[in-house]
């Protein structure tokens, strides 16, 4: 799990693993991606250099260079606590995925696909092709890796009978349900298939993104969120050329 660490917090939580990514190859365009993001200009998303596995290791090079979001911020705009970033990637078939989460306390006891996943430490994930009239893309995923996929027409109401073929795998530092224990963090890799959103997988394409995570901190009930994208603060993700 160190290596994930490495892999996705590099340039974004310490100052340390900034220095020790770039010495290891990070180029300054991924830095500069970050910096349109937050600005809110597209997300560029790199197109995949080779095979990606969807297994929850992250461990091809290309996730070093992906489109992140950078820490999601809180309602102030401050950093939120506990840390979390997406990243992502695309190919010919898919957009690849990565949610990282930090968390001492993994909690997740919904077990069945299309279930109330929300309730439990999840990410929150939506997608709107940018062509007028196109529906909204609803993903939901826990430590558990429990999904909910759904489709939702403008102005219409949630079709959780529709199935995206998403594909997700999870790896997590801790032990779920268990809070005499300290857990640390959990990762979900997941492949989703682009023309499921009616997009044809080509550089230039966009999709609207909002991207949040919910928790609830050890000793506690409440919850805490953050998010990259919504309606206040709206974010798209670009398709990029091949390199």
């Amino acid at each position: 799990m160190r290596r994930l660490v490495l892999a996705l917090l590099c340039g974004a939580a310490l100052a340390g693993c900034q220095r020790g990514e770039r010495a290891s190859g990070s180029s300054p365009p991924a830095e500069a991606r970050e910096a349109l993001a937050r600005a809110g200009a597209a997300l560029l998303v790199p197109h995949a250099s080779g095979p990606i596995a969807v297994d929850g290791e992250i461990e091809e090079l290309d996730w070093m260079t992906a489109g992140r979001t950078g820490p999601f911020p809180d309602a102030r705009g401050a950093e939120a606590r506990p840390f979390s970033e997406a990243r992502f990637l695309w190919d010919e078939e898919n957009l690849y995925v990565t949610l990282y989460a930090a968390d001492d306390d993994l909690r997740a006891t919904v077990t069945a696909h299309d279930g109330p996943v929300w309730i439990d430490d999840a990410f929150s994930l939506h997608l709107t092709p940018a062509a007028p009239g196109s529906p909204t893309y609803l993903f939901d995923v826990s430590p558990a890796g429990v999904t909910m996929d759904a489709r939702r027409p403008p102005g219409g109401k949630q079709d959780a009978s529709w199935e995206s073929g998403v594909r997700v795998a999870v790896d997590r530092d801790g032990t779920l349900n268990d809070p005499s224990d300290e857990d640390e963090e959990w990762v979900i890799e997941a492949a989703i298939p682009l023309r499921a959103l009616g997009v044809t997988p080509a550089a230039g394409a966009r999709l609207s993104v909002d991207v949040s995570r919910c928790d609830t901190p050890r000793g506690t009930t409440g919850r805490r969120c953050a998010s990259f994208g919504g309606a206040a603060a709206p974010r798209t993700l670009e398709l990029a050329p091949r390199r």
